[in-house]
């Protein structure tokens, strides 16, 4: 699958194809966020590169056909399941004074939910999928990806927004 990326800084897009490179922060969890490769994809890189008026790149990349990818919809319905399981192994190890259980309960409930609540839960999903194996989610609604290892991605190179 063929993804596209735009940035505001240089050093953002280097770091991502061989440097330390940071993930964000996203309204459906972290990761570093990409779009589909079509014309409506390549449009919404183009917009990121050049917010705010900067002269940013866009950097064109693929997943890996190895890579272990799952849609948004479904690791959502898969981390409330495992939350919901987590709440009744809690309440069970509580009740039976288990405090090894309990604190496994707790494990998986943090893993599966949002530390608040905010953004629904969504960075919990995001914190479940690498917590499962994934390397990225695809967001089908959206035509977008969240890659949560760069190393499912071949980087191709980079491209000056025009």
């Amino acid at each position: 699958v063929e993804l596209w990326r735009g940035d505001t800084k240089t050093e953002h897009t280097d770091n991502m194809m061989m440097g330390e490179h940071h993930a964000g922060l996203g309204i459906r969890g972290s990761g570093t966020y990409a779009q589909e490769a079509s014309a409506s994809g390549h449009i919404v890189a183009h917009g990121y590169a050049k917010d705010h008026g900067s002269d940013g790149l866009i950097t064109r990349m693929a997943v890996k056909a190895d890579a272990r990818v799952i849609d948004y919809d479904h690791l959502r319905s898969l981390a409330r399941r495992a939350a919901q399981r987590a709440q009744s192994e809690e309440q069970a190890a509580r009740a039976r004074g288990d405090r090894k259980a309990l604190e496994s309960a707790r494990t998986l409930g943090w893993l599966a939910s949002g530390d608040s609540g905010a953004g629904g839960g969504a960075a919990g999903a995001s914190r479940f999928a690498v917590a499962m194996g994934y390397d990225a989610i695809r967001i089908p609604s959206h035509g977008q990806w969240i890659i949560r290892n760069r190393t499912a991605l071949r980087v191709s190179h980079q491209v000056r927004s025009e």
